[in-house]
């Protein structure tokens, strides 16, 4: 096990990058069936995907502000619970933000 655990490492960063990205497409979809489920229209496929991919660059831009700290913290610590949290939460209200923006007025 040591072994996997090693020759992914270098592989570690380009991994969590693809998790990120399919768990923010998933959160997306299913934001938007359960907007469906509530009566409205459904949105754009292109909005979607447009939301998607300005999350996607949040995130990044969010994760390598604080990767240095991440890494540098011990596994599981409390200050990595923080700032994967944080990281997390900069995606999420920004995506909140940028669908609110039709509504707006």
């Amino acid at each position: 096990m040591e072994r996997v655990v090693t020759a992914l490492r270098s592989w570690r960063a380009p991994l969590l990058l693809a998790y990120d990205i399919v768990a923010w497409g998933v959160a997306l979809v299913a934001a938007s069936g359960l907007w469906q489920l509530a009566g409205n229209p459904a949105p754009s496929t292109t909005g979607l995907l447009k939301v998607w991919a300005v999350v996607v660059v949040l995130q990044v831009v969010a994760a390598s502000t604080v990767g240095d700290v991440i890494r540098r913290s011990p596994v599981g610590g409390s200050t990595t619970a923080i700032l994967v949290s944080a990281v997390v939460f900069t995606g999420g209200f920004w995506t909140a933000a940028i669908n609110a923006l039709p509504f707006v007025g």
